[in-house]
Order: structure tokens, then C-alpha cells, then sequence
């Protein structure tokens, strides 16, 4: 569970796990509040795949 602590100007202080963490306050739901409970949701994306996709192909001759 991550709980928004409190706001400290442009960030949140949330504590996760016993330990306190800063983070953007702009990255938080404008409607997030001191004691509110967060859920948390990552995903990994390879730098090197998004480079691949972007670049136009190589076409040997």
C-alpha cells in the first residue's frame, strides 16, 4: 500500500513499505488527498525496441 503522507509544495510524501518517499505532486490525480491509498502500476519498455521501431528499415541490395 502507498499513502500519501502529506504535500510539501510540488511534491507528495508518500510512505510505502514503512519508508517515506518524495514524488511529484503533478504526477498524482488532481483529486488525491493526505491519507488517500494509491495503486501503483508499472510498465518496462525496452529503450533498444522503441529505437528499432523507430528507425525506417535497412534494405540491403
Amino acid at each position: 500500500m502507498v499513502i500519501i503522507d502529506r504535500f510539501e509544495g510540488e511534491s507528495a510524501v508518500l510512505e510505502f513499505q514503512g519508508k517515506i518517499f518524495s514524488f511529484p505532486r503533478a504526477l498524482l490525480p488532481a483529486i488525491a488527498r493526505e491519507g488517500d491509498v494509491l495503486k501503483i502500476s508499472a510498465d518496462v519498455v525496452s529503450v533498444k525496441r522503441l529505437w528499432v521501431r523507430s528507425r525506417p528499415p535497412i534494405f540491403w541490395h
